[in-house]
């Protein structure tokens, strides 16, 4: 069972968070909320609709790959290993915001 977070979570936001953060005129709780947000919209409308073949297809190949930033700018162009030839189609030309909302949406990366 997760533990829920307290009413008032204690974090330690990164320095561009903050800055963020410090700069915003929403103040802290409204920024993140809003943030959180976007986020979720952006796995809605940008998540590219997979067939379970491709699901498959696509954790297979990445499985044990950490996925930084470079790995998921390389996975439209790194696809064609796994010679699914309809995943191959759909991650052509895809946008980094694209692959990241797929990546989330399917579970591929937290």
């Amino acid at each position: 069972m997760k533990k829920e977070i307290s009413r008032n979570p204690s974090f330690t936001p990164s320095p561009k968070l903050r800055n963020f953060l410090s700069n915003s005129e929403l103040g802290v709780t409204r920024s993140l909320n809003e943030l959180f947000d976007r986020y979720s919209m952006m796995i809605e409308l940008d998540a590219i609709r997979l067939t379970e073949s491709e699901r498959f297809a696509l954790a297979e190949h990445l499985q044990g790959v950490l996925m930084d930033v470079i790995a998921i700018q390389s996975v439209p162009q790194d696809v064609i290993e796994t010679e699914c030839d309809s995943l191959i189609e759909k991650m052509q030309g895809a946008t980094f915001g694209q692959v990241l909302a797929t990546l989330v949406r399917y579970e591929l990366i937290k």
